[in-house]
C-alpha cells in the first residue's frame, strides 16, 4: 500500500517537523465497522499526543467522528483532553485536481488553535463532531441544520 498520501502531501509543503503519523486503519470509509471505529478509538487514547489528525473518506468520516464523541463517555475518558480533528478529500491526493494539500494544511492550522474536543475540517471551516452530516448522493458533507 505504500506510505500514506498525507507524508508527500507534508514533504511537498516544506514542513521539517514530521509528525508521528501512525497507520491505524486502510479501508474505504464505506467498510469501516464498528470494531475499526472502537480500535481507532483506543489507539487514540493510548497515544501521548494531545492534538491528533485524521484523514478519513468523507463517505463516512462524520459517522467516525460522531462514534469518538460518543465514545468520550462510554468507552474511554482519555479522549476528553485532546484536539481531534478529521479531514477527508473530495479528490483523493493521487488525482491530479486533488483538494487534498488544502485540506491538510487547513486541517493542522485548525488543529494548533483549537480548544480539546473533536472537530471535522470541510469547506473551509472547522466544525465540532455531531454538527455535520454527510450527503452522499450530493457528495458533500454540511453542517446540520436545526429544524
Amino acid at each position: 500500500m505504500g506510505d500514506p498520501q498525507v507524508i508527500e502531501i507534508l514533504k511537498d509543503a516544506g514542513i521539517t517537523k514530521m509528525p508521528t503519523i501512525t497507520r491505524i486503519c486502510q479501508k474505504d470509509s464505506l467498510e469501516l465497522e464498528e470494531a475499526d471505529r472502537n480500535h481507532l478509538a483506543e489507539e487514540i487514547a493510548a497515544s501521548p499526543a494531545e492534538k491528533i489528525l485524521i484523514t478519513h473518506g468523507t463517505d463516512t468520516m462524520s459517522e467516525t467522528a460522531q462514534f469518538l464523541l460518543d465514545a468520550q463517555t462510554t468507552i474511554t475518558s482519555a479522549l476528553n483532553s485532546k484536539t481531534i480533528v478529521f479531514l477527508g478529500a473530495m479528490n483523493p491526493p493521487r488525482f491530479k485536481d486533488t483538494d487534498a494539500p488544502f485540506k491538510v494544511g487547513f486541517a493542522l492550522g485548525g488543529l494548533q488553535a483549537l480548544p480539546p474536543g473533536i472537530w471535522i475540517a470541510m469547506r473551509g471551516g472547522l466544525c465540532p463532531a455531531g454538527s455535520v452530516q454527510n450527503k452522499a448522493a450530493a457528495n458533500v458533507s454540511e453542517e446540520k441544520t436545526s429544524t
